[in-house]
């Protein structure tokens, strides 16, 4: 008898202790939910990227390694290519990795043009896909987006940063000298307001379709050395942008990835990171419309369509 009264006992207690567990779980997520729509209100960025991160999920892209024997490459001339007499491979500096480990040569060789009629000079072989970008956000939220701030001059970012040292980074770490780096804004919404416009989430979301990444992104500080920067875009091209975006890298890590001397494909590209062997570098045969980007780390990425 006295079994069966712990035996029920012990049931009773059951439901009270599932129950209370249910409404601990219901009061801690009232309280995260509260929490975000707090910081959302107050730090829209924050707010977005914390949303992003803990609840938009994508799908990772993976490298595959691929094994590529001498007879199978073609030893090209890396003062040829960037002479621009190799017709079929063209240089550019999409992939230049500018920070305070890897700051930019004062003697760099720059590729600007005049963005439109803006008299804003950005790096030429950003300029088509940007017109395709902000074309394409504002045909699907409604929203105009400029341009703020694009290349600037050792003595203008060194200005930058005088002025305000917790945005601006010093003269030789910063992306805009190289004109591949360049920050949007909407109407009434710059910098961190950017991510509140319509246009500030779409960029987010999609600009790596264009070859384009949000170089400072959410919970990477540690990592680039910056926080959180929605409205900073960085050009790369298209197939190392769409890898970066789907694994959540920053530039940083995707140069890591690369290991140099090998092979890799993904979705219709290759790619190789090298250190050039006597001025030459290793083009696989079939590579069809290849470029070359040095890294700023002293070595060169290749890339083709295969």
């Amino acid at each position: 008898m006295s079994h069966q009264r712990r035996a029920s006992a012990g049931r009773s207690r059951r439901p009270r202790l599932l129950l209370g567990i249910s409404v601990l779980i219901l009061i801690l997520l009232c309280f995260l939910g509260g929490g975000l729509f707090f910081i959302t209100s107050i730090r829209p960025d924050i707010g977005y990227g914390l949303q992003d991160t803990l609840f938009r999920k994508r799908e990772p892209l993976a490298m595959d390694e691929i094994a590529v024997s001498e007879s199978d490459t073609e030893s090209v001339s890396l003062h040829d290519i960037r002479e621009g007499k190799r017709e079929d491979i063209l240089y550019q500096n999409s992939l230049w990795l500018i920070n305070a480990e890897y700051p930019l040569a004062e003697d760099a060789a720059l590729m600007l043009t005049e963005y439109k009629d803006t008299e804003l000079l950005i790096d030429s072989s950003a300029v088509q896909s940007l017109q395709e970008l902000l074309a394409a956000a504002e045909a699907e939220t409604g929203d105009r987006v400029y341009l703020m701030s694009t290349y600037r001059s050792w003595q203008e970012q060194e200005q930058e940063y005088q002025n305000d040292p917790k945005l601006a980074v010093p003269a030789g770490t910063s992306e805009h000298q190289t004109g591949l780096a360049i920050d949007l804004y909407v109407y009434q919404k710059a910098q961190r307001e950017f991510i509140t416009a319509k246009a500030g989430v779409w960029i987010q979301e999609h600009a790596h379709e264009y070859g384009f990444l949000i170089r400072y992104p959410f919970g990477k500080q540690a990592v680039t050395g910056v926080s959180y920067e929605p409205w900073h875009i960085r050009y790369v091209g298209k197939p190392h942008a769409a890898l970066m975006y789907a694994n959540r890298w920053t530039l940083e890590e995707y140069v890591e990835q690369l290991e140099a001397g090998r092979f890799y494909t993904c979705q219709g590209y290759g790619f190789s990171r090298q250190e050039a062997q006597d001025g030459r570098l290793q083009l696989p045969k079939g590579w069809k419309n290849v470029t070359v980007s040095a890294d700023n780390t002293g070595a060169y990425i290749l890339t083709g369509e295969i």
